[in-house]
């Protein structure tokens, strides 16, 4: 398959090849891409938002079904604006196995993380590009398959050639946790849910499954990042 991609949305300047055919990083049998038209984009946007209820690592956070919708909708206009999604295929069966997201983050992720900025002054400089990961999701079909040893090398490698200088994530999924600090992010912060401000709780809440996962632990979303 031939990788296009149509220029009003995609506009970044790309440095290689593969990456000219809207092809981010491949290793093994995986393809790490850029949707190649408005209508893949769109039609697997409609995936995520079908998969992301099962999936443990977005999961995490319990919205309610008004702020889910208005989010969605929210979140399509800025993947797109923003070239943001991002597609993981297996080349061997042109299969999607799953998504995320990378978006230019010039500030902190949340007030509340204000500590992190203070005491490690050298991940928020603010002449330095900050990339955000976020909304990791895999198919129910192909988890468990050691994906997470291409994704994080694919993320690094997306963040330096775009120029960036460190990559940035939150997450509230116990997996993630391990996954993280396996492939070297740092744990600047820890936000526990009774130090939640309230605007945050009214919406936001911890799942069954994710209480599940945490056996006993309490409730907190981490704040990770690693300088590349």
């Amino acid at each position: 398959m031939e990788y296009q991609h149509k220029d009003q949305l995609y506009q970044r300047n790309l440095k290689h090849d593969d990456q000219l055919k809207g092809i981010l990083f491949q290793q093994d049998a995986y393809i790490f891409r850029y949707p190649v038209s408005d209508d893949e984009f769109d039609r697997e946007f409609i995936s995520i938002i079908s998969s992301k209820y099962d999936d443990p690592i977005p999961g995490s956070l319990q919205l309610d079904s008004e702020i889910e919708g208005q989010l969605n909708n929210h979140f399509r206009e800025v993947f797109l604006k923003e070239n943001a999604l991002i597609l993981i295929e297996n080349k061997e069966n042109n299969a999607i196995v799953g998504w995320f997201t990378v978006l230019d983050q010039d500030a902190s992720f949340l007030e509340s993380f204000k500590r992190a900025n203070d005491m490690y002054q050298d991940y928020f400089k603010p002449e330095s590009k900050k990339l955000r990961v976020r909304l990791i999701l895999i198919k129910k079909e192909y988890r468990g398959q050691g994906l997470s040893r291409y994704l994080f090398p694919a993320i690094d490698t997306i963040a330096k050639n775009f120029g960036f200088e460190s990559i940035q994530m939150l997450t509230a999924a116990p997996e993630m946790f391990k996954l993280c600090e396996k492939h070297g992010y740092n744990n600047l912060a820890e936000l526990f849910e009774d130090e939640m401000p309230n605007e945050y709780l009214e919406v936001l809440k911890p799942s069954d499954e994710i209480k599940t996962r945490l056996r006993g632990q309490p409730f907190r979303v981490i704040y990770y990042v690693k300088n590349i």
